[in-house]
């Protein structure tokens, strides 16, 4: 079980970056000038992160856990360079989506390798211990981001998990041992992946997140926010064909996504997710914002329990 403890540090700088930066929001925005475009920086990180999330997984399988986890620190560290050094909001914004290429495999890559390697008995014990040190990053993000801002500023937030990301590749590089995988040719592996089935995710995903983002701001009679949801609608139905029938090797394939025994899990993690994020990035800001974010947590709630029935 000791191959667990080398992904410690990175499972705390994963959580600690989904509070830290949120602390920072108004400190960002009020530098660069910006304050109404701030969404997005949490915007473009989570549509990376929910696009490359499952990618990771059919990557891991193809080239291997260990080399997909130290891939995924080092994009996160240069990502997060990129955004202490932006100079305004458009390149803050841009650097974060490139985090969230690395973040989306720092969240997926440990719960595959936890898999992995624990065995069914200890695996509760040891994701209690995860959950641990994940809510560690959580508190501790939360209140060093609002520091940061307030002292040295807020591109600290971003710049001090440079050096906690190198050390978590270090740590997961020399101590982590795992079974070799297929030594296969590069190239061969390369085929392997589904491209198609990447590129209408992304896209589902960028529309979706779009349209919500418009709705929300600007109005949901916006053009821009009517039609991002229809193109979400299309490009739905377009990934769900390629995933089901198309590809020869899907990261999302039909057995798993239509496995009645798994509808459960999806239906409590969408909720609950959904009604953790309301409380990390809306319940500060404003009544009504906060009575939205309410409302999320009672469906969080409802749907927990429409979860455990079903």
């Amino acid at each position: 079980m000791i191959q667990v403890l080398p992904m410690a540090v990175g499972i705390f700088l994963c959580s600690m970056d989904g509070t830290i930066v949120v602390s920072s929001y108004a400190a960002i925005g009020s530098e660069l000038n910006q304050l109404h475009n701030t969404s997005w920086i949490a915007t473009s990180y989570l549509l990376t992160v929910a696009t490359f999330q499952p990618l990771y997984g059919k990557l891991s399988d193809i080239f291997g856990r260990k080399s997909c986890l130290l891939f995924s620190y080092i994009v996160f560290a240069l990502g997060c360079l990129g955004c202490g050094l932006s100079r305004n909001m458009n390149e803050l914004i841009a650097s974060r989506a490139f985090s969230g290429i690395g973040g989306g495999g720092m969240q997926t890559i440990v719960s595959i390798i936890v898999s992995d390697v624990v065995p069914l008995r200890s695996r509760g014990t040891w994701q209690g211990v995860l959950n641990i040190i994940w809510a560690s990053g959580n508190a501790t993000g939360a209140s060093l981001g609002g520091y940061l801002a307030d002292t040295i500023g807020w591109r600290w937030a971003f710049l001090l998990q440079v050096p906690i990301a190198l050390i978590a590749f270090a740590a997961a590089g020399i101590s982590l041992r795992l079974p070799t995988m297929d030594s296969g040719d590069f190239y061969t592996k390369l085929r392997r992946v589904d491209f198609l089935g990447a590129v209408t995710l992304i896209s589902t995903i960028f529309a979706l997140l779009l349209g919500l983002d418009r709705g929300g701001n600007v109005g949901w009679t916006d053009p821009i926010a009517r039609y991002s949801l229809s193109a979400f609608v299309l490009f739905a139905s377009i990934f769900a064909f390629v995933e089901m029938e198309w590809a020869k090797e899907p990261f999302a394939p039909k057995r798993i996504i239509v496995n009645r025994s798994l509808i459960a899990s999806y239906l409590v993690n969408f909720f609950g997710i959904a009604a953790s994020f309301a409380v990390i990035f809306h319940v500060p800001h404003q009544e009504k914002t906060a009575s939205q974010a309410s409302l999320w947590l009672i469906l969080g709630v409802l749907g927990a329990v429409f979860g455990c029935v079903v």
